[in-house]
């Protein structure tokens, strides 16, 4: 009898912690979640030894390692690394300019282990917008195109939509690059707090 009770005992204890695992939502590429002032969208998300150094539509894209052609192209991961390389899209929903991140926003896990140094090299805009270059003088950057060196804080204008290219770098060579990638994002509210979405993406989903 007191085996029995013994045992009851045990299963009762572990009922939080099935409880407790049971309650995180995972995402799938495409899903869009969204916050008060954000709304947000993985578009793309793969491991990769090298990005587009092109300036055209395919700048900061994963692409295969080539040792000829990639000799001086900047983004391609050291050896013992690999690069989690994904595309986001983020609509201001607030009512004022609102900044997304100052510097990084995403974590990508990996064996356990978290990464979140997060690079980023190219944006796509769905509006023309009046940009300020850094000698101080204005220019028109024009929808439906793509442009690099997006900046390392994220800010958007009321209703403002862009799409950005991203990467982490995770230190491990990673063999095989399908492999499942799994990245968290956090995205502001409007009372300063941020909501915390967890994204799976499969090579089936790809």
């Amino acid at each position: 009898m007191k085996k029995l009770i013994s045992i009851l005992l045990v299963c009762v204890m572990c009922l939080p912690l099935f409880a407790c695992g049971g309650n995180t939502t995972y995402y799938k590429l495409g899903d869009t979640v969204s916050t008060d002032i954000f709304e947000f969208t993985l578009d793309a998300a793969q491991f990769t030894i090298a990005l587009s150094n092109i300036n055209d539509e395919t700048r900061f894209a994963p692409k295969a390692y080539d040792p000829k052609y990639d000799a001086d192209n900047p983004y391609v991961a050291a050896v013992g690394h690999t690069f989690a390389a994904f595309t986001y899209t983020v609509t201001n929903l607030n009512r004022a300019s609102s900044e997304f991140h100052k510097g990084s926003f995403a974590t990508v896990k990996y064996n356990g282990k978290n990464y979140n140094t997060l690079e980023e090299g190219a944006y796509y805009r769905y509006e023309d917008a009046m940009v300020m270059d850094a000698n101080g003088s204005l220019r028109t950057e024009k929808a439906g195109q793509w442009y690099n060196n997006p900046g390392s804080n994220f800010l958007l204008l009321t209703g403002e939509k862009i799409t950005r290219r991203a990467y982490i770098d995770i230190s491990t060579d990673i063999k095989d690059l399908t492999e499942d990638v799994q990245i968290t994002v956090k995205i502001p509210r409007s009372n300063g707090t941020t909501a915390t979405f967890t994204y799976i993406v499969t090579a089936a989903d790809r």
